[in-house]
């Protein structure tokens, strides 16, 4: 299933339901890691090093770009919690499975509190990265 890496134009109905099925089995992963540990456990276990993608930096990051917006379209209408560490961990897995490298950023506001979680490529934010007043606390 990690052979999908979605480019430019169009992407088939059948690799748009991999992908799906991909997500959401990634997804069902993350939870049941963070249930059996903390994020930074969590991440380790997904971040089992894939060999580098054999396309070039374009391409990775479109894939990366279009992998991201997937995730978003398929956890949003999930009932259970899809918030920004799931998304960004169920992300990073896929990115991982494809050999694109990534960073997951962990922020925090101290008042109110509030964290934020998001992946970034290059340091080009992938999803919604935090407003200001946040301070980033964990780079994985």
């Amino acid at each position: 299933m990690g052979a999908v890496i979605p480019g430019a134009g169009p992407v088939p109905r059948r690799q748009r339901l991999q992908l799906a099925a991909e997500i959401y089995m990634s997804y069902v992963r993350v939870r049941w890691l963070l249930r059996r540990g903390d994020a930074r456990s969590a991440m380790a276990k997904l971040r089992r090093r894939r060999p580098p993608a054999a396309v070039d930096e374009e391409t990775a990051a479109l894939a990366a770009g279009r992998l991201a917006w997937a995730v978003v379209r398929a956890l949003e209408p999930l009932p259970a919690d899809s918030r920004c560490l799931f998304r960004s961990l169920t992300l990073t897995s896929l990115l991982e499975r494809r050999g694109i490298d990534s960073e997951l950023i962990v922020a925090v506001r101290p008042a109110p509190f509030e964290a934020h979680a998001w992946v970034e490529r290059d340091d080009v934010p992938l999803l919604p990265p935090a407003t200001p007043g946040f301070e980033r606390i964990v780079h994985l």
